[in-house]
């Protein structure tokens, strides 16, 4: 039996894993904050993107076109959806306020 498991397939799983990590901490703790609403919207646009890119651009999917085992599809799930979700987290539940420069600083970079 062939491996049907792609890189492409494992990095757009991690990225709706993301989303569905962001969501959740929306639900589960709620937007209270700037913060959030910014980290929501540029990290679920990002990965949006990610996802819509592949049928605008059908080139992409040859980039990413070899074959992953089993771990492979779990390592990215982890490194790839899972910890680029930490940092949303960090922002559900850091009660400080943010700031007008912190924004002015972190946006752009």
């Amino acid at each position: 039996m062939q491996n049907k498991i792609t890189q492409l397939t494992a990095i757009n799983t991690a990225k709706i894993l993301t989303i569905v990590c962001l969501i959740g901490f929306s639900v589960v703790f709620g937007v209270q904050d700037l913060r959030q609403v910014i980290y929501l919207c540029l990290h679920i646009s990002y990965c949006a993107w990610w996802l819509l890119e592949q049928w605008l651009y059908p080139a992409r999917k040859q980039l990413f076109n070899e074959p992953i085992g089993v771990l492979g599809f779990v390592f990215s799930l982890v490194f790839v959806g899972l910890l680029y979700a930490l940092p949303g987290y960090l922002a559900f539940i850091n009660p400080v306020p943010l700031s007008f420069t912190a924004t002015a600083i972190a946006l752009p970079l």
